[in-house]
């Protein structure tokens, strides 16, 4: 009888500690860091996976470990991010930098790449050259078949210079296509060219970027986009364009920034 008092007490001893514990946690923030935030000054995102896209439970941890990796791969380059998965959280933890902003931008777009024809069957323009509107909305157009989805098509991107009529330096990014969307784009240029050299617009993060007119038939699957203010510009799309599109939609739990610590004078 004496020794279950004692058990009794010992449990409940621990179930003290344990409170305590957890009100101290609550007390410093409630998170334990694996990279020394609070020294170094960083930033820290949490982001949960959208659960929709899903039908089993072993679906979707997988789908929360593939969002981890894909965006691993995107901060890639520009910091050194500790990033694991706390239950169905994705955790982010970026030493030293201050700039929460620009790395939400980084982590959350997810811009999508189209090429438009200029005219549909009817002759009616797509979209206005002189103020690069769309004169229906993307998914119309889309549906219609004259607007074609080409994330999907990319094999790869890089950002550099090239030499443009004048025989200026221009920042470009050069995009090689799939061989399916080679294809794709063959055709796509034929019926333009075909068409009085009818231009075709390249539609990115909702925007029209660029539309020139098509000179030629493009068979090798190379695009070149121009127009770019900065090389850093042209190669933060690039990286983008290269990775793809987001496999599952995320929302953003939880941002905070800690302050590098300053040197005492």
């Amino acid at each position: 009888m004496k020794q279950y008092k004692y058990k009794k007490k010992k449990l409940t001893l621990l179930c003290l500690m344990l409170i305590c514990l957890s009100l101290l946690l609550s007390a410093c923030g409630g998170k334990r860091y694996k990279l020394d935030l609070k020294d170094t000054g960083g930033l820290y995102f949490e982001y949960q996976v959208n659960k929709d896209a899903f039908t089993y439970e072993d679906e979707y941890e997988d789908g929360i470990r593939t969002m981890a990796f894909f965006i691993g791969t995107r901060l890639q380059g520009y910091c050194s991010p500790e990033i694991y998965v706390d239950g169905e959280h994705i955790c982010i933890e970026i030493p030293k930098e201050q700039d929460a902003e620009r790395f939400q931008k980084i982590i959350e777009r997810n811009p999508q790449l189209y090429f438009i024809s200029q005219f549909d069957v009817d002759g009616n323009l797509n979209y206005e050259n002189g103020n690069g509107k769309l004169t229906k909305d993307i998914e119309v157009l889309a549906a219609n078949g004259y607007a074609v989805y080409y994330s999907k098509y990319i094999s790869g991107a890089t950002a550099g210079y090239q030499q443009d009529d004048k025989g200026n330096n221009e920042i470009v990014i050069q995009i090689m296509l799939t061989d399916e969307g080679a294809k794709k784009f063959a055709d796509m240029t034929r019926e333009a060219y075909n068409n009085n050299r009818a231009s075709i617009a390249i539609y990115y993060d909702g925007e029209i970027l660029t539309a020139p007119s098509v000179q030629a038939v493009i068979s090798d699957g190379h695009v070149v986009i121009p127009q770019f203010d900065s090389i850093e510009e042209a190669e933060e799309m690039a990286s983008v364009l290269r990775i793809g599109p987001m496999p599952y939609g995320i929302k953003r739990i939880e941002s905070k920034t800690f302050e590098r610590k300053k040197l005492q004078k």
